[in-house]
């Protein structure tokens, strides 16, 4: 069968052979593609002498003694002995022997004295193949004694250990999403999916933990799944305490909390990085960055208990610490340098914690966070290593910290998101940092300040440039009083007001904030400083929103040509200028050198900052948009591939879009595509667009309003589907 599905197995009547087997799983759900490649290790080249092992790792609670014995019981008639070991302790396996060994006595001439030897002997020479389990080894080095060494065996290892070969070892991991539901909804016989992935998700797929849930909603006959979900979350301790899975009277706090003592017992170091894992997200954790870095290596020695410290810049001992941790499956490897804590193990450690220990923890886990974040955010060569360290900030809940480096921390991830494009995450994350440090920091407190800066950007980004206008001059005003007029943040403050205020269309006021700004700038920092010429930028956008095409045009092919001679090609403040330009030359009738100068951009921004960035995207816009007059294929294609994730960026390129397919003669798509959902949410916004004359030529026209543009395009379209002669040239 599939995985997925739901394993209903008759038992087996007993068979006439040694075997000791725990009773068959009356349900085993989705583990038909794990006891399928079990089968396929075990069986693998027959004619190879000798017996073949599997260990099967995993974290407690995995369900490793579930699938084992399933595989038993679905193997019974192709073995003569089949015998689970319990192997925690050498000397119950020792004596359990004894038992297999008196059994096989009855048959066999064997040692009695040494009962592991003679098991070892009727197996190595037994005609029939065998079966032999091992359940809950603590590791390799605590069975190998035990292991028949020859014969036409299977070995079945059980085992938190992960420290196998490559080749021996086979991962149970939790249960898909919507495995884990089907199971609990089967369980309880409550039909609500929603709840049912819900709370799966929750308790991270465990099976331990599933079935406990299961048995609980079933026992009480009250409770449904969706009432489940909340009464874990407030009482996650308790529940999580209480046994009730009827195959596994052991809870799931038991099960992770026998293994973290143990843990404790043997690598204190690796059971105090576990404490300060379990106050991460259940995510993906980079360790290699949290323990390997320069930074980190130099914290101060009260920011780190003793105990840890060692760990700190040292990869030999961090590799010691993993290995400690992989032994009980406490962390599984998740891709280079990263590890994974499954969110029930968290929740039992934290859970276990007194108040002091758990501060103490999450100050050090913040503290680690911090100390091994990237600098430079803005710089696509730090991306991949925020992109691990994002949900582990966002766990740490800094809007509600007090912590300074967490804040720090905040605010250079605010700084990521922007600078990645993911400007929703931006506007999300640097709402929070404002709202609640304005409450608890008052409106003097520099973060919050911070916190606005980004705020306003993301609102901006995503087109609410009144508020982002506002926001900067609370800014703005905020730094003339506490900085000065000429401090680099008042001026930065102005320069982001100018950028709000061109957005509204206040371009006259901007152009006069934009020259104040690099009057100061090239006084302070030069005309070649980077600051500068951002500036210099600057005042290209407001000379083209105020009609001065040539002007800009002028300034901005200087800018262009200073940026190449001292930034490079592929600076940002490059890329702008070239973006820049190209508008210009478009604007002067010039769309050769203008599509030139924008595939020129578009290809270089494809390569540093990916094809779905929306810089990247802006300049697919500008390269369909200069095409649409001469070449209408080939502007749809830029066109197209101006989307994100099939969602158009902004309201200028759906409506571009429109009229290429309109060109085209597909106005069944152009009418589809501008009366679609997702068009009709974009945010408002004013752009040229091109218009059809009176001699059916598009001629560029003067700022719009797009919205408006958009409706008066799909009015013309429709006439036109229609038979009718409309020309859209007015709006």
């Amino acid at each position: 069968m599939a995985i997925g599905t739901l394993v209903y197995q008759r038992r087996p009547e007993p068979p006439g052979l040694p075997v000791r087997l725990a009773p068959r799983p009356v349900v085993l759900a989705g583990r038909e593609g794990l006891l399928a490649d079990l089968d396929a290790y075990l069986t693998a080249e027959p004619e190879r002498a000798g017996p073949r092992l599997v260990a099967l790792c995993g974290l407690g609670g995995a369900g490793k003694t579930s699938v084992a014995v399933e595989y038993a019981h679905r193997h019974l008639a192709e073995v003569g002995v089949c015998w689970q070991f319990p192997a925690e302790d050498p000397a119950v396996l020792v004596a359990e022997f004894g038992v297999l060994a008196a059994q096989l006595g009855a048959r066999e001439v064997v040692d009695l004295r040494d009962s592991v030897a003679s098991v070892h002997a009727v197996l190595a020479r037994a005609p029939a193949g065998w079966l032999v389990i091992f359940d809950n080894a603590p590791d390799r080095a605590s069975v190998e004694r035990f292991m028949p060494p020859a014969g036409r065996g299977r070995i079945l290892i059980t085992t938190q250990n992960q420290h196998w070969p490559p080749s021996q070892a086979l991962e149970v991991p939790v249960l898909e999403p919507g495995v884990a539901a089907d199971f609990l909804m089967n369980q309880t016989g409550d039909p609500d999916r929603a709840a049912a992935l819900e709370l799966a998700a929750e308790l991270g797929g465990l099976p331990l933990a599933l079935e406990q849930a299961a048995a609980y909603v079933r026992e009480t006959g009250t409770t449904t799944l969706a009432g489940y979900l909340p009464l874990f979350r407030a009482r996650r301790a308790d529940l999580l305490a209480r046994g009730g899975a009827p195959v596994h009277p052991a809870s799931v706090a038991a099960t992770l909390g026998l293994a973290l003592s143990r843990l404790e017992g043997e690598a204190p170091p690796a059971a105090w990085l576990m404490r300060l894992l379990a106050f991460l997200a259940p995510e993906p954790i980079p360790l290699n960055m949290l323990l390997d870095s320069e930074k980190v290596a130099k914290l101060p020695a009260p920011e780190m208990t003793a105990i840890v410290r060692p760990l700190l810049g040292d990869p030999l001992a961090a590799g010691d610490v993993i290995r400690a941790l992989r032994r009980y499956s406490l962390v599984t490897g998740a891709g280079d340098g990263l590890v994974l804590v499954h969110r029930l193990t968290q929740a039992v450690l934290c859970d276990s914690l007194t108040a002091e220990e758990a501060a103490h923890a999450r100050s050090q886990a913040e503290t680690l966070l911090a100390a091994s974040a990237p600098r430079n955010a803005d710089d696509p060569a730090t991306w991949p290593q925020w992109e691990h360290l994002m949900p582990h900030v966002l766990a740490a809940d800094p809007a509600a910290t007090g912590n300074p480096q967490l804040r720090t921390l905040a605010l250079e991830a605010c700084s990521y998101l922007i600078a990645r494009g993911e400007f929703r995450l931006a506007l999300r994350l640097a709402g929070d940092l404002y709202e609640q440090w304005s409450e608890r920091f008052g409106g003097d407190d520099g973060g919050t300040h911070t916190s606005a800066l980004y705020l306003a950007w993301a609102l901006d980004e995503t087109g609410d440039h009144a508020t982002a206008r506002d926001l900067a001059q609370d800014n703005l005003d905020y730094y003339k009083r506490v900085r000065g007029d000429d401090h680099p943040d008042t001026l930065a403050a102005a320069n982001n007001l100018a950028i709000y205020m061109r957005h509204l269309g206040e371009a006259e006021t901007a152009r006069a904030l934009d020259q104040e700004v690099l009057d100061k700038r090239r006084l302070i920092l030069g005309n070649e400083h980077p600051l500068t010429i951002g500036s210099v930028n600057n005042l290209g956008d407001d000379l083209r929103a105020l009609g001065e095409a040539e002007a800009a045009h002028d300034l901005d092919r200087d800018t262009l040509e200073r940026c190449r001679q001292i930034l490079g090609d592929d600076h940002p403040l490059t890329l702008i200028s070239s973006f820049n330009l190209a508008i210009d030359l478009c604007l002067l009738g010039e769309l050769e050198g203008a599509s030139e100068l924008a595939q020129d951009n578009l290809d270089r921004r494809r390569r540093i900052l990916g094809d779905k960035h929306p810089r990247t995207l802006e300049s697919a816009n500008n390269c369909g948009f200069f095409k649409l007059p001469n070449n209408p294929e080939a502007a749809f294609s830029h066109l197209a591939k101006a989307s994100a994730s099939g969602k158009f960026l902004n309201l200028v390129t759906v409506a571009n879009a429109v009229l290429a397919l309109h060109l085209l003669g597909r106005n069944a798509e152009a009418l589809a595509l501008g009366s679609s959902d997702a068009t009709a949410v974009l945010p408002d916004c004013r752009g040229w667009m091109w218009l059809v004359g009176d001699d059916h030529k598009l001629k560029l026209s003067d700022k719009l309003d797009v919205r408006v543009y958009l409706q008066g395009l799909m009015r013309h379209i429709g006439a036109d589907c229609a038979g009718g002669s409309q020309l859209f040239h007015v709006l």
